[in-house]
């Protein structure tokens, strides 16, 4: 064959090259997009709980104090409304009930809580409750009953009062505790509860339990949400990796944390500096405690271990307030999770703060940042609540680049009001909070896996008491068996799931 021939061969298998590439790409292109309103075949969708929030009988078969029957019984003066989780829906007798609504719903997952006094009232394995265990044991078994996937959280803030008589998770000894807490919860639950969620919102739940004396172990201590939220990530770690070790192969299970974060959108986008506001806002936020686990090289962001850092040598300590992770915990931490769960509510808009080190020494000063609302987001019943589904979006985004794009679930999502059952604006609120993330889905590419919607009931939020409704689901507080009412946004999260697309609009 002539060199010429060659040539022109070759010529004539690149262009045949080029538009077969041509050819298929435009065909996975109009497949993608014909489908971009339908939730992929293996997204998940569900609701979520807390069990001190909802299940009540706080003294009931053996269960022990936790640090929350601690100060709302000893300061119901404290709560929005002046009453306490044992008014509420009682799902520690009504459990069957709950996982009946699920499944008229047509819900696949539920997100619940296992209060860690209820099994263990001194929180440790000398006062194991088998009443308590036994419980746990009959939901898990009735949502398997109804096909109701079990995704339970470890730890949603309430640890037994002997354990914060050591000081709580600004122990290290937390760590201990935790990892055999965690081993009865495998041991017993494992063979069925293949989703793990071992600590919900650390930064959440330290930041307000451990700079006030009015909310959760009611301790106000300079640098006590930072020591706090580092014992906890170590505590989730330990138990990832004894999971691994111990418990994988014969459950094979998926073990993550649940971490809040809010979106955050620049004030100006035509601004550098408000747009470097927003990424600190993330690496603050979400990063705090994300950073260490999701991030490739491990560890606190270095904004964070900066700012932190200067504010406390301008504040005259001689060691930063953020505690310093050494190389072993780094490799202990990075890579601990099998998804990322995640929290969103909310978003801000942000621009640099011109008074950097002003305030008193608490995180929420150490970022730097100013955050406001803007005018057009809708407001809930909750004054930090506003509906901003673009934030949700940007946020989605945030993650896939800088942690590589995990899996990600959404363990929290949800609205507060007063009740209502014609409940249209929360309907509004999930509605345009799920076709933001089937963008990030189908769009950006994003790997999210599920949504589970906050909250199955109206339940006690924490100090607002029952004041504040974040049910998808409302009940009877005149009833002695607490007749469960589902909400309109429950019929219309039944036909989301039905038809795996969002309804139009009525």
């Amino acid at each position: 064959m002539k060199l010429s021939d060659i040539v022109q061969l070759k010529r004539f298998w690149l262009v045949l090259g080029l538009f077969a590439v041509i050819l298929f790409g435009t065909v996975a292109v109009y497949s993608k997009n014909a489908h971009s309103d339908i939730f992929p075949e293996d997204f998940l969708f569900g609701s979520a709980s807390a069990a001190y929030q909802i299940e009540g009988n706080s003294k009931a078969d053996g269960k022990g104090p936790s640090i929350w029957d601690d100060l709302v019984e000893n300061n119901l003066s404290l709560v929005a409304d002046h009453r306490s989780p044992d008014t509420g829906p009682d799902s520690y007798k009504f459990y069957k009930d709950d996982v009946r609504v699920l499944k008229e719903m047509r819900m696949q997952l539920y997100r619940f809580s296992i209060g860690w006094s209820r099994i263990m009232p001194n929180g440790d394995l000398s006062s194991l409750n088998e009443a308590g265990l036994q419980y746990y044991d009959n939901l898990i078994n009735e949502l398997l009953a109804n096909n109701i996937i079990p995704m339970v959280t470890m730890y949603h803030w309430d640890h037994p009062r002997e354990i914060q008589k050591l000081g709580g998770p600004l122990n290290p000894l937390f760590v201990d505790f935790f990892r055999e807490y965690a081993r009865v919860l495998f041991t017993r639950y494992g063979d069925r509860v293949k989703y793990w969620i071992t600590i919900n919102e650390p930064s959440i739940f330290c930041t307000y339990a451990y700079t006030s004396e009015n909310w959760g172990a009611g301790i106000n201590v300079t640098g006590g949400e930072y020591y706090c939220a580092h014992h906890l990530l170590i505590a989730h770690a330990t138990v990832y990796r004894m999971y691994q070790k111990e418990f994988y192969s014969r459950q094979g299970g998926k073990v993550g944390l649940s971490l809040h974060s809010r979106g955050y959108l620049p004030k100006d986008p035509n601004n550098p500096s408000d747009r470097e506001a927003a990424k600190i806002g993330y690496l603050t936020d979400l990063g705090w405690t994300a950073h260490p686990v999701f991030s490739l090289e491990g560890g606190y962001s270095s904004v964070l271990v900066k700012f932190v850092g200067e504010k406390s040598k301008k504040e005259g300590r001689a060691w930063s307030r953020l505690p310093h992770m050494n190389p072993d915990t780094v490799k202990l931490l990075r890579g601990s999770a099998d998804f990322l769960g995640l929290n969103y509510y909310t978003s801000r808009l942000t621009e640099m703060d011109p008074n950097p080190f002003n305030g008193v020494a608490f995180v929420l000063n150490d970022t730097r940042i100013i955050q406001t609302e803007a005018p057009h987001w809708r407001q809930a019943k909750s004054e930090w609540l506003f509906s901003a589904p673009e934030g949700f979006r940007e946020l989605l985004r945030w993650i896939k680049k800088e942690y590589n794009n995990p899996d990600v679930i959404i363990t929290e999502n949800g609205w507060s009001d007063n009740g209502e059952l014609d409940d249209v604006d929360r309907i509004d609120y999930l509605r345009k909070h799920l076709t933001e993330i089937l963008g990030a889905i189908n769009e950006d590419g994003c790997n999210v896996k599920g949504h589970t919607t906050w909250s199955i009931l109206d339940n006690f939020e924490w100090m607002q008491g029952f004041t504040e409704k974040f049910g998808i689901v409302s009940w009877d507080e005149d009833s002695p068996t607490k007749e469960r009412r589902p909400k309109r946004s429950a019929s219309f999260l039944r036909q989301v799931i039905t038809t795996r697309q969002i309804p139009p609009t009525q």
